[in-house]
């Protein structure tokens, strides 16, 4: 029988389980992009599975919901104009005379920047770059998450959910704590570290299955104007973010004194099914 790969990839028709099925490739296969022997061996783990039938159909129904809100992109007019005019020269011969090589690479470079330009706005009109560069909240969820795959060391008490809320509630953040054990996430626990404007910042992070994790990182008094307005997608008070490889679903609270942001690897279709399936608990 042929072997799962190391990178997660199906090699030849072979059976899945539910959550090699929703982790690694059913996003793949509702968009169409698993080479035939994967798609033969997410169809026949779909048949005999209620479960990833259900959750195939969630991922379908987010994806046209997300096409619905963005529809088709459009290059911003400033893009548009410039390659007109990179035509328009070419097509008048204002650029300079040059060797027969140089010409052709003059007008092999018109067509690639043209579809650089084109792949260019078609990411950004889905929001999977934000404009204007980086975004440092963004960053720093990043290069915590990447620091905690690692290796997380809690450094305030965190045995149990209503232990963890305690100690934030004694470092005057929100003590409510996320609950994704519908998704089957379980709490690895929680740290109250300094942030760089001189306030604080909790992390939190969560395993999964499949090795999956989630950081949830709380800000107090952060700047939530600097946060990315073309968000992929907005719902039920959160905005979600496709960000340098990462998932990252955005709440500020209504004071906006707090800005939660949780960061994933996993696809942001199901990042904004888990958190659906989520809430936050209060513990006194």
């Amino acid at each position: 029988m042929p072997e799962k790969a190391d990178d997660g990839k199906l090699n030849g028709h072979r059976n899945v389980d539910c959550n090699q099925c929703i982790e690694l490739h059913l996003s793949a296969y509702a968009d169409g992009e698993l080479v035939p022997d994967e798609a033969r061996a997410v169809e026949e783990h779909l048949r005999g599975c209620d479960r990833c039938r259900a959750e195939l159909a969630a991922e379908r129904a987010l994806k046209a919901r997300i096409h619905r809100q963005f529809g088709e992109p459009r290059a911003p007019a400033a893009l548009a104009a410039q390659i007109r005019q990179a035509l328009e020269r070419e097509a008048l011969g204002s650029v300079s005379p040059a060797p027969q090589a140089s010409r052709r690479s003059a007008w092999f470079w018109i067509p690639t920047a043209i579809a650089a330009g084109i792949a260019i706005v078609i990411v950004l009109g889905r929001g999977y770059l934000v404009p204007n560069g980086s975004v440092p909240l963004f960053d720093q969820a990043a290069a915590k998450l990447a620091a905690f795959q690692g290796g997380f060391a809690p450094n305030v008490p965190s045995g149990s959910e209503q232990e963890l809320a305690q100690a934030y509630r004694a470092a005057r953040m929100p003590s409510g704590i996320w609950n994704f054990k519908n998704s089957g996430f379980a709490l690895m626990g929680g740290r109250v570290d300094p942030a760089a404007d001189g306030g604080r910042v909790t992390y939190t992070v969560y395993r999964g299955p499949s090795h999956e994790s989630i950081l949830c990182m709380r800000l107090r008094d952060a700047d939530a104007n600097a946060i990315p307005k073309d968000a992929i997608l907005r719902t039920g008070g959160h905005a979600f973010y496709r960000y340098r490889g990462l998932s990252l679903c955005v709440t500020v609270d209504q004071n906006r004194r707090f800005v939660c942001i949780l960061a994933s690897r996993m696809p942001i279709e199901r990042l904004e099914q888990v958190v659906a399936g989520a809430a936050v608990d209060q513990y006194s």
